[in-house]
């Protein structure tokens, strides 16, 4: 049978030769040693590179999508899975040597534009070392023009280092499965999306929010559901974030951005369901703006939104929390609202994160609280797996009752945290 793989040059099966029991050990040592981080798919992708390799054979990005990805279908031009998983590996195995210089006297190297996997003495390596990586100031200093223009606006911004030091962070279990390895990470922040009355023709004046409508795809959708109104209503692209959200970024990435993390922002109404398969999933916002996102949020929880979106509802108790935050008219009066927390892993070994609040005020408490050492360690640690179970994947959620005053969240007080049995969030029952 022809090989789907392309054929190595004769140099690189020189290269090779003889050498493939030495990169199974390695391979073991490795994994034994924590090279490769909690992820189980860079073992069996540094295995699968390590095996073609000895056969002298290059598989192609459908080969590793399939093979070690488990995708059935696959577009290496819309989804860079594959790259970036190779890429993570690579900076592993670089990462390992570099703060082991003595651990062997052989390395593994994967050699850049090739999916193969190269054995290789310590003291002449076959490539470069791994450059630094770029600084992505285009993308931060735009992240933070945006979050300081809001902020000032709210009064509450807090002036920290770009790069964070997360290793505080590492062992808390709202953070540990997304610390773990160099998956890249999309936050989705809560934007509304908003339409008007009118025709493209004859534009209204007036703005409407539909919390059942996130998108632009769902406006449309909406309007083919009901064609009567497509000469009432105009989608003029617009959306809006909450004050709250430009705090509550800040936090997030005073954990998260380390200068070397993939990391990238984008509204709910942008999000688009490829991202939940090859990325970590942080949401920031009210739980109004979560859109499509609800769903999995909620599939395991105890808690159910009320049709305002400013009450939850305890499915086990019956008790009601209601924010009381969008109601308040007097100057000084205080109020209450609530902050939730929920973490479960996603459908392809990555890990969602939703930090939500109903207003500002517990959307940003939560995210201190996250985001804050001495809080997190113990966050969810006696929730993160249902009981009877083992769990190296995070699944729980917390909910924190916020005291404001004047915008301002003054205080928290948890008031329960719960394990969620992930296996509810993924597979849907007939």
């Amino acid at each position: 049978m022809q090989s789907r793989f392309s054929t190595c040059d004769q140099e690189d099966e020189l290269q090779l030769a003889g050498t493939e029991t030495e990169i199974e050990r390695e391979i073991e040592r490795l994994i034994e040693a924590g090279a490769l981080g909690r992820s189980r798919i860079y073992a069996r992708l540094l295995r699968y590179l390590a095996d073609t390799s000895s056969r002298g054979e290059l598989p192609k990005e459908l080969d590793i999508a399939n093979d070690v990805l488990q995708k059935r279908t696959f577009d290496p031009a819309v989804d860079s899975s594959v790259r970036v998983y190779v890429h993570n590996l690579r900076q592993k195995l670089a990462a390992y040597y570099e703060s082991h210089p003595d651990s062997s006297p052989q390395r593994l190297t994967i050699p850049r534009g090739k999916y193969q996997v190269v054995l290789a003495q310590a003291s002449s390596p076959t490539e470069p070392a791994a450059p630094e990586p770029q600084r992505r100031w285009p993308l931060i200093a735009a992240l933070l023009l945006a979050a300081t223009a809001l902020a000032f606006v709210a009064g509450r911004w807090s002036n920290q280092n770009l790069h964070a030091d997360n290793s505080p962070f590492a062992a808390a279990p709202v953070w540990q499965a997304i610390l773990d390895d160099d998956l890249p990470v999309v936050i989705v922040v809560g934007d509304y999306f908003m339409f008007a009355e009118g025709s493209k023709q004859r534009p209204g004046h007036r703005l409407i929010r539909d919390f059942n409508l996130n998108s632009s795809a769902d406006f449309e959708e909406w309007l083919r559901a009901n064609p009567e109104l497509r000469d009432s209503y105009v989608d003029i692209q617009l959306s809006y974030l909450p004050v709250g959200i430009a705090p509550a970024l800040n936090n997030v990435l005073s954990v998260l951005d380390d200068g070397q993390r993939s990391i990238r922002v984008i509204p709910q109404s942008q999000f688009r369901a490829q991202l939940m398969r090859v990325s970590h999933v942080v949401y920031l916002g009210y739980l109004s703006g979560i859109g499509h996102l609800g769903q999995y949020t909620f599939a395991a929880s105890r808690l159910s939104v009320g049709m305002s979106y400013d009450e939850l509802l305890d499915l086990e108790t019956g008790e009601e929390f209601v924010s009381s935050a969008g109601y308040v008219t007097d100057s000084g009066s205080d109020y209450l609202d609530y902050g939730l927390a929920v973490t479960f892993p996603g459908p392809a070994e990555n890990q969602f994160l939703v930090i939500a609040g109903l207003r500002d005020e517990g959307l940003m408490r939560m995210a201190a609280i996250v985001a804050d050492p001495a809080t997190v360690a113990t966050l969810g640690a006696t929730s993160a797996a249902a009981p009877g179970e083992e769990s190296t994947d995070p699944a729980f959620e917390v909910l924190y009752r916020v005291h404001g005053v004047d915008r301002t969240h003054i205080a928290a007080t948890p008031e329960f945290s719960a394990p969620l049995d992930a296996s509810k969030i993924w597979i849907k029952k007939p």
